[in-house]
């Protein structure tokens, strides 16, 4: 399945320069809450949903306690959780105090099989448009790296284009 995402435009105000960028946005069409999830995993485990999702929310729970007492949560091959501090500058040190702390974040770092699990996703425009007025997508797939199950089984040879000295008449 491929994920869907549509094109906005963003002023651009970095180096006081007012010019538009466009950039991706994805377009999310579902959530799956925690009493799904626990469906889920149930069904491919031994594990009732009744105990994934007390799993779940004790997780959660633990999380939230190992964190504020500040330590980093390891979750195996799904990655981490750690804080993140941030706060407003100070003129020096000693002017530096609690006002000028914001409120942590949670960041979490995928792991290593998440981050590459997400070098076979596709892309698929979402073109509103087009589905306000009842077509598919014009602009269809745009896979973001090549599945190696669909790579042909021999090589094949890149030819040399005109301005390289190649055949202006190929294939």
């Amino acid at each position: 399945m491929a994920i869907k995402f549509r094109v906005i435009e963003v002023n651009n105000k970095l180096n006081n320069k007012s010019k538009m960028l466009a950039y991706a946005t994805q377009v999310s069409n579902q959530r799956v809450e925690i009493n799904e999830l626990s469906q889920m995993i149930s069904e491919r485990s031994a594990v009732s949903r009744a105990d994934v999702k007390s799993v779940l929310d004790n997780l959660s729970w633990i999380s939230k306690f190992l964190l504020m007492n500040g330590m980093r949560v390891s979750l195996g091959d799904l990655g981490s959780l750690s804080l993140r501090v941030r706060s407003k500058a100070a003129d020096s040190k000693e002017n530096f105090g609690r006002e000028n702390l914001k409120v942590p974040s949670i960041k979490f770092y995928p792991g290593q099989e998440l981050r590459e699990g997400m070098r076979s996703i596709s892309f698929n425009i979402f073109d509103p448009d087009a589905v306000a007025k009842g077509k598919d997508d014009p602009k269809g797939d745009h896979p973001a790296f090549e599945d190696p199950e669909e790579k042909p089984d021999e090589p094949t040879e890149e030819k040399p284009t005109p301005e390289e000295g190649g055949d202006t008449n190929a294939d």
